[in-house]
């Protein structure tokens, strides 16, 4: 096979390298390539072979953190937790290494999808905490090539490029940009305490959830953004999708009731945690392939929320929805 197939600068796999791809793992002839979708975190290819329906996942990883991902999902299903075990191939190895990336293949699990209740939200917090519990004690990590976490060389990177944009973009944007740093990202790190931390799962969010007919969680999916950081991310991240300041505070307060109980600093520090994930996706935007577009976009929708989220009635708003 093509070590170079999988760079991001090319062509996703064609029906003859996926075919190649079925043999290594010996699920059969490929019959159809139902959907292929590429983002910036990964490639997921839905296919059917002899043996049954599947996915591939093509990303970008080491030999050494996936065996870290892999020691985690054995956690996870050990504990009872629902997540799915890559295949084995016919070497005997759990994924495929093709230059940069690593390529997994799993069952194509059924579910139903996300719809804002509160059994499904409610159960997503329940399923966090368990999570979160059971990777507490989790010794040493590997951390991911790429992260959603907002870490401070992450965010200062797209800092520096932003500031080199002046010129491209209005320079009162970028003025409130840079002064958003101090009321979001300079006061969590002058202040923060020390804040229960565990392996997160980086990425938890109704997309990587799938529900049962009950509306239970049967699936927690996508694993390439596990790390060691404070579990208010998780909860934080959780909330950010849920468009907390879109109508959804039902579905929200679920999550936190499923969750349970924050410690007294948490609760404080939620409000900022939500402001830096949004902080993180304005600055980021420098860094993409099309700065200017992303970044006209992204501040568009993240500054006003950032601005909502930092006022008193956004703080309490949000505090309130740790209220058991």
């Amino acid at each position: 096979m093509n070590n170079q197939l999988l760079k991001r600068s090319e062509p996703l796999p064609s029906f003859s390298q996926i075919s190649d791809i079925c043999d290594s793992y010996g699920i059969g002839n490929l019959i159809k390539i139902v959907r292929q979708i590429e983002d910036t975190a990964n490639v997921n290819i839905e296919i059917i072979a002899q043996t049954g329906k599947y996915v591939i996942k093509i990303f970008t990883c080491d030999s050494k953190r996936f065996d870290f991902i892999l020691d985690i999902l054995g956690k996870l299903r050990v504990n009872k937790l629902p997540v799915l075990m890559p295949l084995k191939n016919k070497s005997g190895s759990y994924f495929l290494k093709i230059g940069p990336k690593i390529l997994q293949i799993t069952k194509f699990v059924y579910g139903y999808p996300f719809n804002y209740s509160v059994k499904q939200t409610m159960s997503s917090g329940k399923m966090l905490h368990k999570f979160h519990d059971t990777l507490s004690y989790t010794g040493s990590f590997i951390k991911p090539i790429a992260s959603l976490y907002p870490s401070t060389d992450t965010l200062q990177n797209g800092i520096n490029r932003l500031k080199n944009m002046d010129g491209e973009i209005p320079g009162k944007q970028i003025d409130s940009i840079l002064g958003l740093y101090d009321e979001t990202v300079g006061k969590w790190e002058t202040c923060k305490p020390d804040l229960p931390e565990t392996i997160i799962h980086g990425d938890w969010n109704q997309d990587n959830l799938i529900f049962s007919k009950s509306e239970e969680v049967c699936f927690i999916m996508d694993f390439e953004f596990i790390t060691k950081a404070e579990r208010l991310f998780d909860i934080a991240y959780a909330l950010w999708r849920l468009n907390i300041n879109q109508g959804h505070m039902d579905a929200a307060r679920a999550f936190m009731e499923g969750y349970g109980t924050l410690s007294y600093e948490e609760i404080q520090y939620l409000p900022l945690e939500i402001c830096r994930i949004s902080y993180y996706y304005i600055c980021t935007s420098a860094l993409s392939l099309n700065p200017k577009n992303e970044l006209t976009n992204h501040f568009k929708s993240h500054y006003p929320f950032i601005k909502w989220v930092l006022s008193n009635n956004g703080q309490k708003i949000i505090r309130d929805l740790c209220k058991q």
